[in-house]
Formats: C-alpha cells, sequence, structure tokens
C-alpha cells in the first residue's frame, strides 16, 4: 500500500507545511522552528520511499508540536492527521484509527467545511473502523452523513457516491437490517451498472453484496441470480485465481446449499477453496471458512468423515488466527457438534455446540439469527440424550428469536417451528405438534410459491426434494394421523392432498403456459434459445468427458439462469401457482349431491415402521373433509397380483372400508397415492357378480384439485394417428406419404430436437417386430374420421417417425393416437442394459425426473438400428421417444392422448408427485386426458377397445362415457370367452373436462 504516490502532491503538500509554520512560527521557540522543518522533511521524505513505520514516526512528531504549544489546528494538521491515520490502518491499528479519527473530525468538518469529500471520507473511514470492532449501529449513522455529503458534492451517479451507498447497505445488514441493505444495494448496483458497465469490478461487488442481502431475507433464487452473473464477470475481468472470483464461487455454493443442491454446492465450494488454497495461503481465514462451507455440504450427502476432518481443520486455522472468541471459530465448533450428532456422539455435540453458543451469545448478543441457530442444534442435541426440558427451552427460545429478527415469513422461522415440532412428536404431544407443524407448512406452502416463480426446473425441484418433500408428504400426514381433532384433516386435505401433490408438475405446467401464451416476442425467443441450450447441454451429455466440446459448467449456469430470468419476467402475464392454492371448499363447490371426491394418501408412520393408506373423502353437504384408515402397505404387497380383478381381496381392502361413505353416491371422484397409481382400482370386483365400476361411475384424477382446476379448455382441430409402424430401416423413406386431410403449418418453436437423446439397447423384452392389428386399429379410425368429416393426418409404415411427432410442436392438435410399442425400465433394468448414453455418462447429479423419464417412452418409425446397436447418420432422430423429450413439446389444445401400447400408465412412483413416465410426459406438454394402458395387453384386445372407443366417441359422447362403453364391450367378451382380464388394462387419467 502506498501511502501517497504522486511526487507533485509531495511537494505541495510540504510548501503547505512551510507556509503554515512561517504563519504560526512567532509562536514556537526559533529551536522548534528549525526541529519543525526537519521533520517536515523527514516526513516527506518518508512517505514518498513508501516506508510506513518512519512515515508513523515522524507524523506523530509533527502533531505533538500542534498540541505543545496550542498552535491552531489548520489543513496541514488535518493532511498529517490523514496520512498518520493511513498508517495506523496498514498495521492494524484500529483503536488507534478511531482514537485519531474521533479526535481530528470537529477539525476538518471546521477547516474544509461540512460538505467536503475529506471530511466525508474521514467519515467513511471512521465508520469502517467502527464496524471492525462490530460497531455497526455508529457505523451506520457516521456512513450515512458521509453518503449524504457525496451525493450533494459528487452527484447522485457518481462512483464515490455509489461507493458510499454500499458501505452503509453493508452495515446495515450487519444489523440484520436486510431489507435497507437490499434497498441501497440495489441504488449503488444501478449507478456502477449505468456509470461503470456492467464488466466492471466495483458493479460486480455491488451484485455480490446484493446476492448475500437476498439470501438472508430467504430470497435464495434472487440470491443465485445475482451471485451467478457477478461470478461471470469476475472470472471474465479478474480471471480464475483471483480471491474476489474465489468468493463468488463460496458464496453461490452457499445459496444452492440453501436449496438442497449439495452436489453443486460441493462443486463450486471445492473450486473455491483450491484457489483460495493457491493464491492466499493454507493458514487464510477465507480458506477456513471455505473448508467449513464444504464439510457442511458433505455432510449432508452422509459423508460424515469428510465432513469432521474438514471442519476440524478449519476449527484450528481460526482459532490459531482469529482466536477463540471469534464468531468464526464458533461456527466450526458448532459445525463439528452437527457432524457428531450425525454419527450418534450427542454428549460431544452438546459440549461442542454449547461453547460455540457461548462465543456467539458473547460476541453477537443474545438475538443474533446464529445464536439462534445454535440454540436450535444444542436443543437437538439435548433431545437426543433424553434431556426433553432442556430441548423444548432452547428450541422454544430460538424460535421467538427467529420470529422476532428475521421475521414470521422468513423460512427460518419456518424451520424452527418444525424442529420445536419435532420435540413435541418424540413427546407424543401430537396437539402442541400440529399446532406448531400447521404453522411452519403454513408459511412454508407462501415462501415455496414466492420461490417457485424465480427458479428453475430443477432447482425447484431440489428445492421442494430436500427441504418440504418430507414434511408435506411424510411428517404432516403422519402427526395428522394421530391427531384428528379440530381441522386436522381439512388442513391435511388443502396442505398434502392439494397443494404438494403434484406440485413439481403443476408449478412447471403453470410456467411453461404463462411464458407460452404471454404473447411477448422477447420472451418467446428466450425460450426458444433455451431450449435450443438444453438441447444442446442434452447432447453432450450423451458424450464421454474427454469428447465433450463446450464447457459443461458454464452452460449449465446459463441455462439456468435463462430460466431463473424467463421465469421471473413471466408474472408479469399472470399467477403461475393460481391451482396450486385451491383448497378443499373450491373442490366442494364442483361437486353434486351424489358425488364424493376421494384423496388416497400414503402415510409413513412416525414412530414406526409401518406405511398405512387412508382415505380423505370429502361430499357437498359435509362441514369438512372426513379421514377412513384402509389397510397396511404391506397388506396390499401380500395380495398376489393375478387375483387383483377375479377375487374381492382389494376391494376388501381399498373400498370397503369406505361403504358408508359411498351411501347414495354415484360418481366417485378420486386420486390415487403409492402403489394404487398402477393398479386399476376403480375395476376391482365387489362380488362374484358385480365390479365396482358396475355400481358408481368412477373418475380417476392425478388429483382431487382437477374439479376446481382453471385451465384453458380452448381445444385443438386436427386428429394426429400414429399405426402400423415399421421399425426398422427402410431404403427409401418417402415411399410412405402421411395420409392427411389438411395441410398443418409447422410452427415448431425452434427446439432443435435432433439427436435430442439416443439409446444404445432397449432390450424390450424381445419385442420390437412389427404389430399388424395397430395397422388395422388406425385404419378403421382414419375411416371413422372420414365419415365424420374430421380433419387429420395419419402417419404410418415409414412414416411415423420421431422427426414427423415432435413437428407437431406448436400445431395443437385435438386428438393424438399412438397405436405402437410402449415401454417402462426400472433404474436396475435401465443400468443393467445400457439403456441411454446420457446415464452412462452424465457426471452430474441429475434430478429424478431426468433420469425417469428417460426410462419410459415409445417405439416409431426408423427404431430397430439403434435397438441394434448400430449407428445412426447425423441429423437423424433415433426413432425412440420418451417422456422427457414429450415433456418439452407445446401440446397445448390437445384434449386427448390415446397410448394403445403396453405399459403407457407406468414409471416411477414417486411420493407426492405420481408417476414419472408418459402420462407426465404428455400432462407436461399440456395433454389434458390420457389414455393409457398399466399392462402388456394382446394387439387384438386393445384394437377392439379402440375401435369401439372412436365408434362411440365421435358420435358425440364423453370421452369417459365412451371409454365405458368400450371397456364394458371388451369386458364381456373377455368374460364370455374365459379371457384373462385384459379390459382392466386401461385407465383414463382426468377425462372429466
Amino acid at each position: 500500500m502506498r501511502i501517497i504516490s504522486s511526487k507533485l502532491l509531495l511537494s505541495a503538500f510540504f510548501l503547505l507545511g512551510v507556509i503554515s509554520l512561517h504563519a504560526q512560527e512567532d509562536v514556537m521557540k526559533s529551536k522548534d522552528t528549525l526541529y519543525v522543518k526537519v521533520c517536515l522533511e523527514q516526513f516527506s521524505k518518508y512517505i514518498q520511499d513508501n516506508n510506513v513505520d518512519s512515515t508513523m514516526y515522524y507524523a506523530e512528531k509533527l502533531l505533538r508540536v500542534y498540541d505543545k504549544y496550542n498552535l491552531e489546528r489548520d489543513s496541514t494538521y488535518c493532511y498529517i492527521a490523514g496520512v498518520l491515520n493511513t498508517c495506523y490502518s496498514f498495521k492494524g491499528k484500529v483503536e488507534e484509527s478511531i482514537s485519531l479519527l474521533t479526535d481530528i473530525l470537529p477539525t476538518i468538518k471546521s477547516v474544509f467545511g461540512e460538505n467536503n469529500s475529506f471530511y466525508a471520507t474521514s467519515l467513511d473511514k471512521l465508520a469502517f473502523y467502527h464496524s471492525k470492532l462490530g460497531y455497526y449501529a455508529e457505523a451506520v449513522k457516521m456512513a450515512t452523513e458521509a453518503m449524504e455529503i457525496s451525493k450533494k458534492i459528487l452527484g447522485p451517479e457518481h462512483p464515490d457516491y455509489a461507493a458510499s451507498l454500499d458501505n452503509v447497505a453493508l452495515y446495515h445488514y450487519h444489523l440484520e437490517n436486510y431489507s435497507e441493505a437490499v434497498r441501497l444495494g440495489t441504488e449503488a448496483m444501478e449507478i456502477r451498472k449505468k456509470v461503470l458497465g456492467t464488466e466492471n469490478p466495483d458493479y460486480a461487488r455491488s451484485l455480490n453484496n446484493l446476492a448475500l442481502y437476498h439470501s438472508k431475507l430467504g430470497n435464495y433464487s434472487e440470491a443465485i441470480r445475482l451471485g451467478t452473473e457477478a461470478m461471470e464477470i469476475r472470472k471474465k475481468v479478474l480471471g480464475t485465481e483471483n480471491p474476489d472470483y474465489a468468493r463468488s464461487l463460496n458464496n453461490l455454493a452457499l445459496y444452492h446449499s440453501k436449496l438442497g443442491n449439495y452436489s453443486e454446492a460441493i462443486r463450486l465450494g471445492t473450486e473455491a477453496m483450491e484457489i483460495q488454497k493457491k493464491v492466499l495461503s493454507p493458514e487464510n481465514p477465507d480458506y477456513a471458512t471455505s473448508l467449513n462451507n464444504l464439510a457442511l455440504y458433505h455432510s449432508h450427502l452422509d459423508n460424515y468423515a469428510e465432513a469432521v476432518r474438514m471442519a476440524t481443520e478449519a476449527m484450528e486455522i481460526q482459532k490459531k488466527v482469529l482466536g477463540s472468541e471469534h464468531p468464526d471459530y464458533a461456527r466450526s465448533l458448532n459445525n463439528l457438534a452437527l457432524y457428531h450428532s450425525d454419527l450418534g456422539n450427542y454428549a460431544e455435540a452438546v459440549r461442542l455446540g454449547t461453547e460455540a453458543m457461548e462465543i456467539w451469545k458473547k460476541v453477537l448478543g443474545p438475538k443474533h439469527p446464529d445464536y439462534a441457530l445454535s440454540l436450535n442444534n444444542t436443543a437437538h442435541y439435548y433431545f437426543k440424550l433424553g434431556n426433553y426440558s432442556e430441548a423444548v427451552r432452547l428450541a422454544t427460545e430460538a424460535m421467538e428469536i427467529q420470529k422476532k429478527v428475521l421475521g414470521p415469513e422468513h423460512p427460518d422461522y419456518a424451520s424452527s417451528l418444525s424442529n420445536l415440532a419435532s420435540c413435541y412428536t418424540d413427546l407424543g404431544n401430537y396437539a402442541e405438534t400440529y399446532h406448531l407443524l400447521t404453522q411452519s407448512l403454513d408459511k412454508s406452502r407462501e415462501y415455496v410459491l414466492n420461490s417457485f416463480s424465480e427458479l428453475s426446473s430443477g432447482l425447484r425441484e431440489t428445492l421442494w426434494n430436500n427441504n418440504y418433500s418430507y414434511l408435506f408428504n411424510m411428517v404432516y400426514p403422519s402427526v395428522v394421523f394421530k391427531h384428528r381433532e379440530g381441522g386436522s384433516i381439512s388442513e391435511l386435505y388443502n396442505k398434502t392432498a392439494l397443494f404438494a401433490k403434484g406440485i413439481l408438475l403443476n408449478s412447471s405446467i403453470g410456467m411453461r403456459q404463462l411464458i407460452l401464451e404471454s404473447g411477448d416476442d422477447d420472451l418467446l425467443n428466450r425460450y426458444d434459445a433455451l431450449l435450443s441450450n438444453i438441447s444442446i447441454y442434452e447432447k453432450q451429455l450423451e458424450k464421454p468427458i474427454a469428447e465433450r466440446t463446450i464447457d459443461m459448467d458454464s452452460l449449465r449456469n446459463a441455462i439456468q439462469h435463462q430460466e431463473m430470468m424467463m421465469s421471473r419476467d413471466s408474472k408479469a402475464y399472470g399467477d403461475f401457482a393460481r391451482n396450486m392454492r385451491i383448497n378443499w371448499q373450491d373442490v366442494q363447490k364442483k361437486l353434486g349431491g351424489k358425488d364424493i371426491a376421494v384423496e388416497f394418501l400414503e402415510i409413513p408412520l412416525w414412530d414406526s415402521d409401518s406405511t398405512m393408506y387412508v382415505a380423505l373423502t370429502l361430499k357437498k353437504d359435509y362441514k369438512s373433509p372426513r379421514m377412513i384408515t384402509l389397510f397396511e402397505k404391506k397388506q396390499l404387497k401380500a395380495i398376489p397380483k393375478g387375483i387383483y380383478y377375479t377375487r374381492t381381496a382389494l376391494y376388501n381392502l381399498i373400498w370397503k372400508p369406505l361403504e358408508a361413505e359411498l351411501a347414495g353416491v354415484k360418481d366417485i371422484y378420486f386420486a390415487p397415492s403409492g402403489e394404487l397409481h398402477c393398479i386399476g382400482i376403480e375395476y376391482v370386483p365387489v362380488n362374484s357378480d358385480e365390479n365396482l365400476c358396475d355400481r358408481y361411475a368412477m373418475h380417476r384424477l392425478s388429483s382431487t384439485r382437477q374439479l376446481a382446476f382453471i385451465e384453458d379448455n380452448t381445444n385443438g382441430e386436427e386428429v394426429v394417428l400414429y399405426g402400423g409402424l415399421k421399425y426398422e430401416t427402410a431404403e427409401d423413406c418417402e415411399k410412405d406419404i402421411p395420409k392427411t386431410s389438411i395441410k398443418r403449418e409447422k410452427k415448431n418453436r425452434g427446439y432443435d430436437f435432433i439427436n435430442h437423446v439416443n439409446i444404445d439397447s432397449l432390450a424390450l423384452r424381445g419385442s420390437y417386430e412389427y404389430l399388424p392389428g395397430t395397422k388395422n386399429e388406425t385404419d378403421k379410425i382414419e375411416s371413422n374420421l372420414r365419415k365424420h368429416s374430421i380433419p387429420y393426418t395419419y402417419y404410418y409404415g415409414y412414416s411415423g417417425t420421431e422427426e414427423t411427432f415432435k413437428e407437431l410442436n406448436g400445431t395443437k392438435p385435438r386428438i393424438l393416437h399412438i397405436a405402437t410399442h410402449g415401454f417402462y425400465l426400472t433404474q436396475t433394468e435401465a443400468e443393467r442394459k445400457n439403456f441411454a448414453r446420457s446415464m452412462l455418462h452424465d457426471d452430474r447429479q441429475a434430478y429424478h425426473e431426468d433420469k425417469a423419464m428417460t426410462r419410459s417412452g415409445l417405439l416409431l418409425s426408423h427404431c430397430k438400428p439403434t435397438l441394434d446397436h448400430k449407428t445412426i447418420g447425423e441429423g437423424i432422430e433415433d426413432g425412440i421417444l420418451t417422456a422427457q423429450e414429450i415433456s418439452k413439446l407445446d401440446l397445448r389444445g390437445l384434449d386427448l392422448v390415446v397410448l394403445s401400447a403396453c405399459q403407457t400408465g407406468l414409471g416411477d412412483i414417486v411420493s407426492g408427485e405420481g408417476v414419472f413416465g408418459l402420462q407426465r410426459g404428455f400432462k407436461n406438454a399440456g395433454a389434458r386426458t390420457v389414455l393409457m394402458s398399466l399392462w402388456k395387453v394382446s394387439d387384438s384386445e386393445t384394437q377392439k377397445l379402440m375401435s369401439s372407443f372412436y365408434n362411440y366417441y365421435l358420435k358425440g359422447m364423453s370421452k369417459e362415457q365412451a371409454f365405458r362403453l368400450a371397456q364394458e364391450e371388451l369386458r364381456k367378451n373377455s368374460i364370455a370367452n374365459q379371457k384373462k382380464p385384459d379390459w382392466a388394462a386401461f385407465v383414463m387419467l382426468d377425462g372429466i373436462k
């Protein structure tokens, strides 16, 4: 650090000092006049030599002369004091700096005036030194005064004014005034952006600080957006071996961890740590902080040994460098306590946690969020040791602090409520547990919806699955199962059955719909660019790491940033979450006098290894929903699948407990859960002569929310048929020209679908031969369509390629009928059969949906070369259409998709989200109703059902009515010919509209 770098300035200063001395030398003795001249000469010389110690020595001598003779403190005195302060700062003498500046500040104000940059700078420095000692209130007061002076003398668009704003924002942040920090930091950022540009380190600093403030408010999506932009600027401008770049990486890792994205946090944090170790030193506090953070991320992935190692190293560095009463040292203790607790060492956890708690209480005060955090953690350790009263006391104190300091809307307050609730749960006090957990979930629900509106789809899934799904889908149902009083069942219906069930799917649908229907060309073009980048990214994932031609991290960050920006901007066009705010009263209003809504729930019980199935029932005249206990999961597992539709075992388990509820009912609107998704529970025998569907009109729904669902009821016009497909390679694929009654406009929205997903091997249980029955089936449908003058396009033979299917994107077909081979493979089957290149080479921790949706799909024309491990040409699709690919299409206006293929209703069952397979892919793309199968059905039986269905449907019957009549015909035929009940394989989902 150079004290003063300009020789011209030094000369001017020396001259000024001589003039000042001459003006007052009659007060001094002659020998002191000479002494002062020498001191001035030496002072100037050592400033020029940048000799801090000697400069400081002569500055102190000169100031003592002023005091000795009681000389007038003039501008020279102020300059000397300013240089001395700089020396103190360089030597780390904070208290000396505060004492000197406090003493000289009135003089500076008097000599230079209160609207002077020297006075403002001195205030800023004094504020900074106070902040170093933790006196943030004083720092805010002084820095605010400096800020107002800067604005007055420099103008509201000067970089120095922006720096003052940034300083005041930072002090407010330390006082937990996060909203004010955001306000001031945003103003500073806008000034720097306008004046300095978007590739300036100061602009990046503003972004970085703003991200930090937003994270403290729980706005992690905004923190990631701002932090990513700051990181990219620093990477470009400062390089990848700069401490500021490492700091950005560290902060981003923290924000990702708050969303539960621990793998990404580890990746970012490790890069930051390596930079700091190389550029700084292995004993630098910033390096220790990186170690500490990384340890925490590893612990979330159960890597406790690595977490303990890193945290111990961090703790030793911090104790040596910062001392045993520093907040960062306390943080290491706190984290180590967590890891020991995870390893079952609760006594050691209490010891370490208590020490951390006492340090934070002493240094930060008894109202600080970090102190509340340590209270919460230590409460957990005491509870594990059986000291329940102390656990409740500490957890209650933590909750009260977080409510007061962070506010009742902060996610940490919601977490503290659920932590306290868990204490009461283990004590068996379900009334208090229910009370606290209900409050927690109320606040969490709003936080989730607000966060979802600004997150990418991947981060929404991470946030929900890692932080909230367990509470909404498992803990809360278990608590209500134990505590069925007051409005608990109504709350369960709202929070779990209506809000949590399918939340990821519905948020994705809502967000895409807002974008696609916005009419905003800029937003739509950005959406096209996003889809293109996703296509490139997925294609690169199929390759081994060594063969990838782009920086995957940068592209992933770009995709995430694009999606988050679009999510945020799409809010101007509507509320994507309006259907997730539907409550049980909204559903009840849609019920008739002879209707009943039934929400099945799978509930893992809190205090046992049992999983119970219950039904939440609702009728028009009910004052609130009811809960009926049905059976244990192991009872369902004990029933052989072969008797599901021939014996009454399933009815006795699922429906018999509901007989009293079903009295006087005509229509049952039911939403399955767990294993029930994959069973045609609407068809089970009631007795030897009657099936359930004979007694009632059964309506299978993804959620009873569908009854009150607000959606665009605009249907497309065209029917699109796929059938009689040939899977081998044709010498001339153009010889099968699709039949069409209209000229359809292609409106593929820029998505580069070509080679989006390639599959090495399916081994579809030996089944990809030609299906002649599918040609007969679709020929009959085509004839029926012509008879009713309904526009259609018919793909058959070699024309039913994956390319033609993806050209449906944006064309708004009304009905889509696909007769071909379908497949679903479990994770184990897929890995054993080398199912997809992207699964072999994917080095990321992929989201569940990414993996599951590539294991379910349909075979289209020209797929055999891929299935036979042959190389296909560039620009040619592989003929294997996965659910993931379907989900990326825009099929809005699609009223009905008929999947006349095997296993099209199957997929991975995910708690609260239903089935991850073809039905999810089509629903996400915009399909209203899905007709699908639950197991492999013969070609002839499928053909019969489909032909009958269209005969009835095209005569004007509703989808459901036509399906019931067609199914009844197939059922009677099966009984007459003593065939297996394949009629029960087909189900219709969401066919009520």
